[in-house]
């Protein structure tokens, strides 16, 4: 539901991003957005509280050098399921050692192929 609703949000800030006055984008609204819902995030987008948020979230991403690749699964799920298969239960792994083996993996499967032959 939290993709879904990241997604309808991002659309709209595209929408609001397309059109250089706030009069074109008052004057262009969305098809599912009420009016008054669209002039507050009109004003929203404009204003400066989330101008801060959305530079300083950009810097964070280019700075990740890893990106998550597991798909919705969280690490520790990916680990835990890991380790049922491939391991001894009594045995603890380290988060690169989980994330190692992640990479050796996804090299060898049919997307990893293709993504390391383009």
């Amino acid at each position: 539901m939290q993709r879904l609703f990241r997604a309808w949000e991002a659309r709209l800030h595209n929408h609001y991003c397309a059109y250089s006055t706030d009069e074109d984008k008052l004057s262009n609204l969305p098809e599912d957005v009420e009016l008054e819902d669209w002039k507050y995030l009109v004003k929203y987008f404009g204003s400066e509280k989330f101008k801060v948020i959305s530079e300083r979230n950009k810097n964070n991403r280019e700075k990740q050098i890893t990106k998550h690749s597991c798909g919705t699964r969280s690490f520790a799920k990916v680990e835990e399921s890991t380790m049922k298969i491939h391991f001894s239960p009594i045995t603890t792994y380290t988060c690169s050692c989980v994330f190692s083996l992640l990479n050796y993996i996804a090299e060898r499967s049919t997307i990893g192929r293709k993504r390391l032959t383009r």
